[in-house]
């Protein structure tokens, strides 16, 4: 059974954003199994590369979606995106240098960011991007 559940209380009203937003929690799920298996430290640099490459991806479009349709708050929103962005490749160099690492402070981060950032941020936007088209 995974860790964290796609549920509705995640759910921005956008298909397009609640599958991205579904694909990083199975990321999180990934990396704890890992940990449950006492594989975390085998893992950590796939799921940090997969989640920085991904994230970017959905950050850009939900961006340009904001934008697109004048959200008051994109500003701050990015900057929010940005700090997540740069906790990873702080979290990646982190691991490159060989510093002391540990993957639960890896999975700790994503969770609390990505959960908190889904349910109070992204929950923002949901009546103005709610029933608007929003391609991949």
């Amino acid at each position: 059974m995974a860790l964290l559940e796609w549920n509705a209380d995640l759910s921005v009203s956008v298909p397009v954003f609640d599958s991205q937003h579904s694909r990083l929690i199975d990321l999180i799920n990934e990396l704890h199994s890992s940990m449950t298996a006492g594989k975390g430290r085998l893992v950590i640099q796939k799921i940090l590369d997969e989640l920085v490459e991904y994230t970017r991806y959905h950050f850009t479009l939900e961006e340009s979606a904001l934008k697109k349709y004048d959200y008051p708050q994109l500003q701050e929103h990015i900057r929010l995106h940005e700090g997540f962005i740069d906790k990873l490749k702080s979290l990646t160099e982190k691991k490159e240098k060989g510093e002391l690492f540990v993957p639960i402070e890896v999975f700790d981060f994503l969770n609390n960011w990505l959960i908190d950032h889904i349910k109070i941020e992204d929950k923002k936007y949901a009546d103005l991007l709610a029933g608007k088209p929003i391609q991949e």
